[in-house]
């Protein structure tokens, strides 16, 4: 409900201008909630996807292919997607500066997963964080507390600089070990650019004859007689001339950085959005992959929506509520509600549905609330899953000598030497 009124509201005096963006998802997160946001209609009301990323550079390429699947298979699969937040924390000090060791390491992390999100097709890229920022123990800026800039904004603003305006065009064939990428850029110009990434920081060779060799700074590094190609940062910029690049090009993630790049259909922007409302006492548990219900609640659940009219001109139409057992047909819960809001308000609705046969024969429940203009239009859906409350058993946990945190497995077994707890309840959903 938040990106669609945010979109209505940037765009409501003519066609979409001001670009939407949203998601902040992270890989860590059930698939199911990211389809649930698409079931409500995330992605027909932005331009772009945005994304927080934090894993492992050499991680990127299946992260980002994930996300660009996840979006194809929603029939966005060349939406436009940000990295709006990626960083790299290292141990907080007093003066908010790492040390020589984890300064190196942070530095080379954040820079080369942008880097490696750029040929991913990712549009944007920003680092986390440009000021002094400390999350309990663990630094994040790209600054001290002087603001002083480190070692990881001066790579960064290097790495801006020597790629802007260029294109990923493939990965160097011949590879030597050790070499974890060597992605190249161009413009179309007379030289490229190899960006390598190695395990270590023992010198390199390749089949080209460099130009010239800049650090992760961008300071210039000396090229010895024998040709070898320092990389002491453990990634560094090789220029050279784009003719000797001819037959030694494989096309490495181009199809992936070729989807972030094709044209797309502007967003929709909604008259009219839909707000289910979900009281804490009315389920048993929430979590990402939807709603729990016991059989009480199951039977006469109360669901709340407000339909708020975000337009300058009064709506009629019809509201109707759908519940979707898995591998069965909608079944209507209601009859067709009738609206007619006028301009910039919000009417209320409430209606008590049983799912629990549904629930009982399928094992999840997905309820759409739909709601269409006076000529059958749809203006705006909402979606929300329901689940069963899973099977759940209770141990007696006895008290240990030692300090032992099992995992959530539901074995006693494994809960004999815990610490001391009275019971334990193990639901299966959770393992």
């Amino acid at each position: 409900p938040v990106a669609k009124t945010v979109a209505a509201a940037l765009n409501h005096d003519g066609p979409a201008q001001t670009m939407t963006v949203a998601g902040c998802f992270s890989p860590s997160v059930a698939i199911a909630y990211f389809d649930s946001c698409a079931d409500n209609g995330l992605l027909e009301n932005i331009d772009a996807l945005t994304l927080h990323l934090y894993g492992a550079p050499q991680s990127m390429p299946q992260t980002l292919g994930f996300f660009r699947e996840w979006l194809a298979q929603h029939g966005y699969g060349s939406m436009p997607i940000w990295v709006s937040e990626s960083g790299t924390g290292w141990q907080a000090t007093p003066q908010q500066r790492p040390s020589l060791k984890e300064s190196l390491s942070v530095a080379l992390s954040t820079t080369m997963r942008g880097i490696e999100t750029m040929v991913c097709g990712a549009s944007r890229y920003y680092s986390f964080y440009l000021g002094c920022h400390t999350e309990g123990s663990v630094g994040w800026g790209m600054c001290d507390s002087q603001a002083s800039p480190l070692r990881s904004l001066a790579t960064w603003l290097y790495a801006s600089q020597a790629l802007s305006h260029k294109h990923y065009l493939g990965d160097l064939k011949a590879r030597p070990d050790g070499l974890i990428s060597a992605r190249v850029f161009g413009d179309g110009g007379n030289d490229a650019i190899v960006v390598l990434y190695s395990q270590s920081m023992a010198p390199l060779r390749l089949p080209i004859r460099p130009e010239c060799v800049n650090g992760a700074d961008g300071r210039l590094l000396n090229l010895p007689a024998d040709g070898a190609i320092p990389i002491p940062d453990r990634m560094c910029y090789v220029k050279v001339s784009a003719k000797s690049l001819n037959g030694l090009l494989e096309p490495g993630l181009s199809d992936l950085y070729k989807q972030g790049q094709k044209a797309v259909a502007g967003k929709k922007v909604r008259r009219l959005v839909l707000q289910p409302q979900i009281n804490a006492g009315s389920v048993a548990q929430t979590s990402l992959n939807g709603y729990t219900l016991n059989p009480a609640q199951a039977s006469a659940f109360p669901l709340t929506f407000y339909a708020s009219n975000i337009s300058e001109k009064p709506i009629k139409g019809k509201v109707r509520i759908l519940a979707l057992g898995e591998g069965a047909k909608a079944q209507p819960k209601s009859d067709e509600i009738a609206i007619d809001i006028p301009p910039m308000s919000s009417i209320k609705e409430s209606r008590s549905i049983s799912l629990q046969s549904q629930l009982s024969s399928s094992g999840k429940v997905q309820v759409k609330i739909s709601a269409a203009d006076e000529d059958g239009a749809v203006l705006d859906t909402a979606s929300m899953i329901f689940l069963p409350e899973p099977a759940k058993e209770v141990y007696t946990v006895a008290k240990g000598p030692d300090k032992f945190s099992p995992d959530g497995r539901p074995s006693p077994e494994r809960w004999s030497n815990a610490i001391e707890i009275s019971s334990l309840k193990c639901y299966s959903d959770a393992l």
